[in-house]
Parts: C-alpha cells; sequence; structure tokens
C-alpha cells in the first residue's frame, strides 16, 4: 500500500469535513477516497494530486454490468443524456458498468461547498434522465419539468453581463480572435469555431462549445458514438458527443466569482482540444475484439 502524503491527507479531510457540515455523512475509504452518501446513494471524490483544481465526483455502478451486445444500443443512450446535463457524464467503466460523474476545475477550495452541490444535482439529473430513458425506449427524452429546477436570480443577471465583456477582452488578448453579438462570443481556437456560452441557473455557467459536421455514413455513427463516449470518461472536465448531424464538444465550469473565468477558460479551452485528440486516436487505433 503507498503512504500518503501529508498534502493528500489535507485535501481528504477538508473534503470529508466540509461534506459533514452539509450533511452528506463522508469518510475515507480504502482505496484513499473520499465516499460520501447523498440521499441514500453512495457517491466519492476521486483525488488526483497532481491536478489539485481538478474535482471529480462519481456515482458508480448505477447498472449492473452490460455485455458487448447491451453497449451499443446503451451507447446512444448515454450519448443523448451527456448532451442534455452540463457537467455530468455517463460512461461504462473498464468493468462494464455504468458510472456517472460530474467533473469542474476549482479555482479555490473555498469555492467547494457551492460546488460540489451543484455537482451532485447534475448527477441526479443525469441518473433521472437515464432511468426515463431506459423505461421509455420509444420516448427516451424527460420532459423539461421534471429535471432538475432552475433557480433565476436578479443580481446572476448583472454578473452575467460583466463575465461576457472581462471574456472577449481575455480572448482578444490572447489571440483568438473573439467577435461578439449581445451576450455570444464566437472565437477560434486551434483553427476551429468555438463559442462561449454565460448563462444563469441555479449558479453562473460558463460552456465552451465547438461543433463540426460529422461527415461520415451513416453505418459509422455506432463507432463514432463509442469513440465519442470514450473520449469523454478519459478526458477531464471535457464532453464529447453526436447530436443530429453534427459532432459537438463541451467544457463547462461553475462561476462562484467572475474573477474566475480568466483561470477557468485557459483550462476549458485546453480540455477541448485533448478530448478532440482522443477521439482521434480512438477512432483511428479502435480496441481489438
Amino acid at each position: 500500500m503507498n503512504q500518503r502524503t501529508p498534502a493528500e491527507e489535507t485535501v481528504r479531510r477538508f473534503y470529508s469535513k466540509c461534506l459533514g457540515n452539509m450533511g452528506f455523512p463522508a469518510e475515507i475509504d480504502p482505496d484513499g477516497d473520499v465516499a460520501f452518501i447523498y440521499e441514500d446513494e453512495h457517491y466519492f471524490i476521486d483525488i488526483d494530486l497532481e491536478d489539485p483544481e481538478y474535482l471529480r465526483v462519481i456515482l458508480p455502478d448505477i447498472l449492473d454490468a452490460r455485455d458487448d451486445s447491451q453497449i451499443q444500443a446503451l451507447n446512444h443512450t448515454f450519448n443523448l443524456i451527456n448532451s442534455e446535463t452540463e457537467t455530468s457524464k455517463i460512461f461504462f467503466a473498464d468493468d462494464n458498468r455504468p458510472w456517472i460523474s460530474s467533473e469542474m476545475f476549482l479555482t479555490s477550495l473555498q469555492n467547494f461547498p457551492q460546488i460540489i452541490q451543484h455537482m451532485v444535482l447534475d448527477i441526479q439529473e443525469a441518473r433521472t434522465k437515464l432511468i426515463h430513458a431506459l423505461d421509455n425506449p420509444e420516448n427516451p427524452y424527460l420532459p423539461a419539468q421534471n429535471t432538475k429546477p432552475r433557480l433565476e436570480d436578479p443580481q446572476l443577471q448583472t454578473e452575467t453581463s460583466g463575465i461576457v465583456e472581462n471574456a472577449f477582452a481575455y480572448l482578444r488578448t490572447e489571440g483568438f480572435r473573439p467577435t461578439r453579438i449581445g451576450e455570444d462570443i464566437t472565437f477560434i481556437s486551434q483553427g476551429k469555431p468555438c463559442h462561449l456560452q454565460i448563462s444563469q441557473s441555479s449558479k453562473l455557467i460558463a460552456r465552451i462549445v465547438s461543433i463540426n459536421p460529422f461527415q461520415e455514413q451513416s453505418s459509422k455513427l455506432p463507432d463514432t458514438i463509442a469513440a465519442a463516449l470514450r473520449a469523454t470518461a478519459l478526458t477531464k472536465v471535457a464532453k464529447m458527443f453526436v447530436l443530429e448531424n453534427d459532432i459537438w464538444r463541451t467544457a463547462t465550469c461553475l462561476l462562484p466569482n467572475r474573477e474566475d473565468f480568466v483561470y477557468s477558460a485557459k483550462r476549458l479551452i485546453n480540455v477541448l482540444g485533448v478530448v478532440e485528440q482522443k477521439f482521434t486516436k480512438i477512432l483511428s487505433f479502435p480496441p481489438i475484439t
């Protein structure tokens, strides 16, 4: 067993204490993860000490392990749900058991309490959508009134405008050639257009989106979806999914403070490139079966 460093223990104790103060019973499990319970569901925080700003919350084993004949059909369902949620991802773990994670970059540990609540709610939303889709295969879309509630706050509307202005200035300074129409910003990253969306839900959300046309034959769609899901599982924060005739890449963060955007933007733009690289590699070198 590897001996844990003082830094590891400090982070684990901090998370455990915060979760306990929020009413989520928490403990450090034998694997070193911070396990906690919310509404009788068992979650854990996967800690990456080489990247302390990266926060990953996981709800494991949401379904029994699946065989290969079931995976392709579920891939389409997971792809659909990943397109509808903010930070959560549904994917197959290495043992073919479906997991749900929610991932964000933390600019400060002090933001942990408000961010963890949002992440858990997003995981619950994904799980609710999955149950509905499995029970209603002919109509897998969950009606909007049954999804996670969004809270309106007039103060957030003022904050949104300020963040858009800061975002445009930052992207222009860094050479991303942004253009702005109202609250929408388009910019170029790695030769491809990206869109910055700053929206109001229960908190301020920044989401960077890049959309490319799906140019393959329809027979390639299952392999494309499977590669997108695998790339999503292997990449921090970013998601990739196929929606109608387009391949989407998204990366999302919560903005507890206006000042958090610049740091978060650098990382979100970076992981959009990473998820595309992994996707391309997976399509080029599919697993041997």
